[in-house]
């Protein structure tokens, strides 16, 4: 017979591990948006949600949320961006988050768009792509610009 404590010291050594993987996936900014725009190869949507979330290997996830009207299907457009102003674009204390006062500007790396119909699902597959670019973070707007590798063109712009 094995060690009757043994799937005690296995959960506990689980979440000892896992708790810095938890409070990093928890650094993130969500916002609804007012005025915010997408565009894809120079068709526009509306958008009206934000979600920045930072990792600890200097790269920003920003996430643009928006929506096709009539149809009621939604958009993410979703950026993987590395840094490259030397600070983190988003200040977190005690799981709450908030922008750096500073600029910060990322090298967009990868990305995706996806729509989901109006029952809330994808429309595809994810269609993560390879994206060269640049997002741009102020306490004002959030701006990024960037084109896939076979030449789609992509732009997302909010004011905060």
């Amino acid at each position: 017979m094995g060690d009757p404590h043994r799937g005690w010291w296995l959960a506990l050594l689980v979440l000892v591990i896992a708790h810095p993987c938890v409070a990093q996936a928890l650094e993130r900014y969500e916002t609804e948006l007012n005025n915010c725009t997408l565009t894809r190869n120079a068709r526009r949507l509306p958008c009206h949600g934000l979600v920045l979330q930072q990792a600890d290997d200097h790269s920003l996830r920003i996430r643009f949320i928006g929506s096709e009207r009539p149809s009621g299907a939604s958009v993410r457009l979703t950026y993987v961006s590395r840094d490259l102003s030397n600070h983190d674009a988003l200040v977190c204390q005690e799981q709450r988050c908030r922008l750096t006062p500073s600029t910060w500007t990322g090298q967009v790396t990868s990305g995706s768009w996806i729509r989901f119909n109006a029952r809330g699902l994808p429309d595809g597959a994810s269609g993560a792509k390879l994206m060269t670019g640049e997002c741009r973070i102020t306490t004002k707007q959030v701006i990024c610009d960037s084109r896939t590798s076979d030449g789609e063109h992509l732009r997302a712009e909010a004011r905060l």
